[in-house]
């Protein structure tokens, strides 16, 4: 009798192993490495910057620029061509008058190139920018 209750007990032990629980959980594992490994070097941009005793801390703003030594223009960490930079302020619209736009250089970046980037700025109607700096004692 299969399944009876009382008499000729069957004390033979599982062995079967389930691993369904192990594989969900190496899946869940999987995906969530995959979301947040694009996110972490995404975030690095390599630029060697400028040690000042005076910076202070900035706002967070819309308008982050950062030039790397080849000259490269990034907007938000997003590649951008200079030529395209007067557009895409326009489009934005509204009073870029107070916004305020940060550049944050590489030291072997030229002053030129700096400030070709605040000429842009200055004639799309931005009137105030800060210069990312590192501290000296970092």
């Amino acid at each position: 009798m299969a399944g009876g209750v009382g008499g000729g007990g069957d004390d033979n032990p599982i062995a079967d192993i389930n691993i369904t629980p192990f594989v969900d959980i190496v899946l869940v594992i999987l995906i969530i490495f995959m979301i947040t490994a694009p996110m972490l070097y995404q975030s690095t941009i390599d630029v060697n910057l400028p040690k000042a005793d005076s910076g202070q801390q900035s706002e967070k703003s819309t308008l982050t620029f950062t030039i790397n030594k080849e000259g490269e223009l990034k907007w938000d960490k997003e590649k951008v061509k200079w030529e395209d930079v007067p557009g895409k302020l326009k489009a934005l619209g509204g009073s870029l008058s107070t916004k305020t736009a940060i550049i944050t250089a590489d030291t072997a970046t030229s002053h030129g190139t700096v400030v070709k980037l605040m000429d842009i700025l200055r004639k799309s109607g931005v009137t105030k920018v800060g210069i990312t700096v590192e501290g000296q004692g970092r």
